[in-house]
């Protein structure tokens, strides 16, 4: 019984439920698994709640009120359709698609529809084509084309598809039980025997049918009646033949269609239960009065959920499923159309009022005790025992079955208790046996926890009692093999692989390997992965080269392993590749002179820059403070490139970076814009951390659509798909944040519990956003799309700053004809960007059609190749695709030369700027410096931005200090701000490594003596209160408080 219906607006707004109604009735066809809702119910209760063209709900589906019935004893009659609006309110002026299964046929028709194709049992292609029709009007001439059958979920949207709706459930209709009125009609108006099909062109079936150009079926006569039937829908004849031997089926035997009144006794017990019945499935009618046993279709249905004595139904032996068979039939018998519905089918007349108790002396009409000499029945039931000497059962089932004494050639059983069994041959998988008494037992694999043998019986096969001339061993596990007597020809590393005991040398094919104690290869020889013959020394992670063909590759000569007397007298090392304190000495022990107006200290440009106003030879000491403008000016840009390279945040950590897999779409629609497929308008989303795919890490992801844009999105795939445009152009942006940061909450240095959970804060993270455009092209070409695709999406830029991998990239064009795909000739235009997509640079145009191109970025600086396909003609933008560059590490020293420019630029926005520098000393014999101590100081920019800076104090004890200073309007205000808010770290070619927190930090100069430097970073946070739900976290009367990078 329905409990409640659900009333919605015209908009599938809910307005209220209506509990109150009467005569509810469901009508249900098998034809496209329509359905019909129809009630009555007090006028006074959807006043203002039903409409037309409103919506109502039961449990299982929804229907679109179509008609209001009011009369002046207050009542009103509802009756309401399948809601199927959307694929009525889809319409094509020409819809073919051609040699296509229903599942592509239907797909093509429902798309932008938000219908769907569920389960698909019908696999046969076949035409469609058809003129000024709807998406259900296509529903429905495929379900005849393809000679299936439909259910339908119109809440969800799904269709699925059977060849066959229902099953035999073994239910029966008798006029001594359920039965109470039947009606039989059978015509053999359009009776042949014989069908010569034609399609398309003159197209037979003489090819696949024997040479013959006509098929016959004789089930029900010999009569020779042959029918020409010719359809230009088909042009394979393997198609034409199987429906014309489905079409002929139906025509070889006289058509039969019943109607009948049923009492639906499945509803009121459920003893009964065998008797029920739904739409499709097969009856047999048992009617002695019209000479009836016939197994039957149920095609049509009246439900009444409230009472189901009332219920009724239609049935046939087949469905009429071409039109010109019905157009025949129309010609033909005019009775005929009078007694049959569109279907061919005799509809079922109402049951009024008739209920179980209404069937006078049911028992006393069956017969208590009869004696039969012979009985042909098909069906037999038995409330009471059944005796009988021997019978003989096709299938036999029961609930519970007892057996004195059974042969069976097969027992297929789920679970069984057998008090004694005997066996010839027993197979089981598993097996659990508390005793097990056996002469003899064949067992591969024993294990037991404990075993008694009384008597084991074996062969000992020993050189005293066995000689074996020649034998075949296929496996032999040997204790020792004496070598002089093993006879080999040549072992070959192919077939056998050659290893020590440890695993720390192995032979395999024309490699050889050597690995340490973890199992790493740290040695290799011979043949590697890429076919050539190589040597290679490996590091300790095994990635590491550190000696091959080429030679000695960087780290593989250990801290302190080269002396000085490992370094030949004529070495001629360059002076760039020296950093040692004895080479001072050296120099200043000789006669040379070294002329320059700066030193520069490492790579990456910071100088000492002094101006000496007067030297002469016979000068021994100077100190003294820069003071000119050139100094001045010099000075800050040095200290404004160090500031800078905090604000613009030079770092060789990854770089993120985001793609789509579909950049833009053009979507062809008829010349008003309406219409369009938009099945293949989506893109995917992909985010990448230097050349790391990192999607299926993304912290939060958003998607935004302009005005006029409908569609879905799938957080799961990262796709977003364009359902519905009513603008001509339109662009959805996702946006993602990765990298979050989530810390423990501590409190008293122990993590912050709450309902059994660690309480975590996340911080940091960046966004990023890309646009996918959407537009449309008013010409038409209903289910055209083109497609532009590339070989790569993502090029990766290498450590060296100049190699790519791929070095190229391939763009190629395709076109889509509802749903046939092939290349397409068009024409490219390939554009480059150096400044993240601001703007573009045209460096490549087909001067003619072609199929795809293959393109060649002009250089490493390149950060997004954009490529557009245009029509054959250049003018019409069919689709288009970017491809990005990306590293995993930006070039230090490009990056410093960038920032110097900028740092000149800066100059006159410094006030002012001092260094202070001590213990200079210079003389005839050569020059050496001892620099204890530098300080730069950043006295701020005139528009009082804060600025980050440095300074660095060597405290001669092999240790050095290096301290922050933050200033702001000519002011330093470190100490203004929380030590938590400074943090320092260590910054190798093997990554960064927290060191601490706090305004400075002492390391130990001999870690950063061949290669590292620190890295000193200062972020602004803000206090934020947590709070649980909408109240604050309060522990011991105080609000839990943590900070927020700001």
């Amino acid at each position: 019984m329905y409990c409640m219906l659900r009333i919605l607006d015209k908009n599938k707004v809910p307005v209220k439920g209506l509990k109150k109604y009467t005569d509810l009735c469901i009508e249900s066809a098998l034809e496209l698994d329509d359905r019909t809702l129809s009630f009555s119910a007090p006028y006074r209760n959807i006043r203002n709640a039903i409409e037309n063209e409103g919506y109502i709900e039961t449990k299982d589906d929804r229907y679109v009120v179509k008609e209001i019935e009011k009369t002046s004893g207050g009542t009103a009659k509802i009756r309401a359709q399948l809601d199927l609006e959307s694929l009525e309110g889809k319409a094509f002026r020409e819809f073919r698609s051609e040699e296509q299964t229903i599942r592509n046929a239907l797909q093509l028709a429902f798309a932008g529809t938000g219908w769907t194709i569920g389960i698909c049992e019908v696999s046969k292609k076949r035409t469609l084509s058809m003129s000024n029709v709807s998406a259900l009007d296509v529903l429905k001439q495929a379900l005849k084309t393809y000679r299936c059958e439909i259910t339908i979920n119109s809440k969800d949207q799904i269709i699925h598809v059977y060849t066959s709706v229902g099953e035999d459930k073994g239910c029966y209709f008798s006029n001594q039980l359920n039965l109470t009125r039947l009606t039989v009609q059978s015509t053999s108006y359009d009776f042949y025997t014989e069908i010569e099909p034609y399609g398309k062109d003159g197209l037979t079936i003489e090819s696949v049918n024997d040479g013959k150009t006509y098929l016959e079926n004789h089930q029900y006569s010999s009569k020779v009646k042959r029918c020409i039937w010719k359809d230009e829908r088909y042009t394979v004849p393997e198609s034409l033949k199987e429906d014309a031997e489905a079409k002929l089926k139906d025509m070889s035997k006289p058509y039969v269609s019943y109607s009948a009144n049923v009492i639906d006794l499945a509803k009121h017990s459920e003893k009964y239960s065998i008797l029920e019945y739904g739409i499709g499935d097969t009856v047999t009618l048992l009617d002695d009065l019209t000479d009836t046993r016939d197994e039957q279709r149920i095609v049509g249905m009246k439900n009444y959920p409230d009472a189901p004595e009332k219920n009724s139904c239609t049935l046939a032996n087949k469905v009429l499923t071409f039109d010109e068979l019905a157009q025949k039939y129309e010609d033909t018998a005019n009775t005929v159309d009078n007694i049959t519905n569109d279907n061919g089918q005799i509809d079922g007349d109402t049951i009024d009022g008739i209920y179980s108790r209404q069937i006078i002396d049911l028992e006393d009409g069956i017969v208590n005790s009869v004696y039969i000499q012979e009985l042909n029945t098909k069906y037999v039931q038995v409330s009471g025992k059944l005796t009988a000497v021997e019978g003989e059962f096709g299938t036999l089932k029961a609930n519970v079955a007892e057996f004195e004494e059974t042969y069976t050639k097969r027992l297929t059983a789920a679970e069984a208790d057998i008090g004694k069994l005997r066996t010839t041959d027993l197979s089981a998988v598993n097996g659990r046996i508390d005793i097990l008494d056996s002469n003899y037992a064949n067992i591969k694999n024993l294990l037991s926890g404990a075993a008694g043998i009384g008597d084991l019986q074996n062969i000992h096969l020993t050189s005293d009692n066995a000689v074996l001339d020649t034998a075949l061993i296929r496996t032999a596990v040997m204790q020792s093999v004496t070598i002089g007597d093993l006879q080999a020809g040549t072992i070959s590393t192919n077939k056998f692989k050659i290893m020590s005991d440890d695993g720390g040398i192995q032979i395999s094919g024309a490699t050889q390997q050597w690995k340490d104690a973890n199992g790493v290869v740290r040695m290799q020889a011979g043949r590697d992965a890429k076919g050539d013959f190589t040597f290679a020394l490996f590091d300790e992670t095994g990635k590491g080269t550190l000696i091959d063909s080429t030679g000695v590759q960087p780290g593989a000569i250990a801290d302190g392993l080269i002396v000085n007397e490992m370094v030949s007298d004529t070495a001629n090392i360059a002076a760039s590749k020296l950093d040692i304190d004895s080479l001072f000495t050296a120099i200043n022990d000789s006669t040379q002179v070294i002329k320059s107006n700066r030193i520069w200290l490492d790579d990456s440009g910071q100088s000492l820059n002094q101006a000496y106003t007067k030297m002469t030879q016979n000068i021994t000491e100077i100190e003294q403070t820069a003071g000119s403008a050139s100094d001045s000016a010099s000075a800050a840009a040095d200290a404004a490139k160090k500031a800078l390279e905090t604000l613009y945040g030079i770092s060789t950590l990854d770089a993120m970076s985001a793609s789509l897999n579909n950049d833009a779409h053009v979507v062809h629609t008829y010349t008003d814009g309406t219409g369009g497929d938009y099945s293949s308008c989506y893109t995917v989303f992909s985010v990448f951390l230097g050349d790391t795919d990192v999607s299926d890490h993304i912290d939060e992801i958003h998607t935004t659509a302009s005005d006029g844009i409908t569609g879905t999105w799938n957080p799961q795939l990262r796709k977003y798909q364009v359902t519905a445009m009513s603008t001509d152009s339109g662009y959805v942006d996702i946006s993602a944040l990765y990298g979050l940061e989530g810390k423990v909450l501590l409190v008293g240095e122990k993590g912050l519990v709450i309902g059994g959970k660690v309480l975590i804060v996340k911080s940091m993270g960046s966004w990023i956003t890309k646009r996918f455009s959407v537009s449309k092209a008013k010409d038409g070409k209903i289910g055209l799309s083109y497609d532009l695709r590339v070989s790569t999406q993502i090029i990766r830029k290498q450590k060296d700053d100049k190699t790519l991998e791929p070095a190229n990239v391939t763009f190629s064009a395709y076109k889509n004809d509802n749903g046939f795909v092939s290349s397409y000739s068009g024409k490219f235009q390939i554009e480059e960007s150096k400044d993240s997509g601001k703007t573009y640079e045209i460096k490549y145009g087909s001067s003619s059609t072609e199929l795809l191109t293959v393109y060649t970025p002009s250089s490493p600086d390149v950060q997004i190749i954009r490529c557009s396909l245009y029509d054959s003609s250049g003018a019409q933008l069919l689709d288009t695709q970017t491809v990005s560059i990306i590293s995993d590490a930006a070039g230090l020293a490009q990056d410093i030369a960038a920032v110097d420019q900028k740092a000149q630029e800066a100059k006159e926005a410094i006030q002012t700027t001092s260094q202070e520098v001590t213990e200079i000393k210079s003389s005839m014999e050569g020059f050496e410096t001892k620099l204890s101590k530098t300080t730069t100081d950043l006295q701020g920019v005139t528009d009082g931005t804060l600025l980050y800076n440095t300074k660095c104090q060597d405290n001669g004890d092999g240790t050095t200090t290096v301290s922050a200073a933050l200033y702001k309007a000519g002011v330093e205000v470190t100490k203004e701000y929380p030590a938590a808010w400074f943090s320092w770290s260590r910054r190798t070619e093997q990554g960064e490594a927290f060191l601490q927190y706090g305004y400075s930090v002492t390391v130990n100069n001999d870690d950063y003596m061949f290669g590292g430097v620190v890295i000193g970073q200062f972020i602004r946070y803000v206090q934020m209160a947590l709070t649980v739900g909408d109240k604050l976290l309060v522990i011991g009367n105080k609000a839990m408080c943590v900070n927020v990078d700001a």
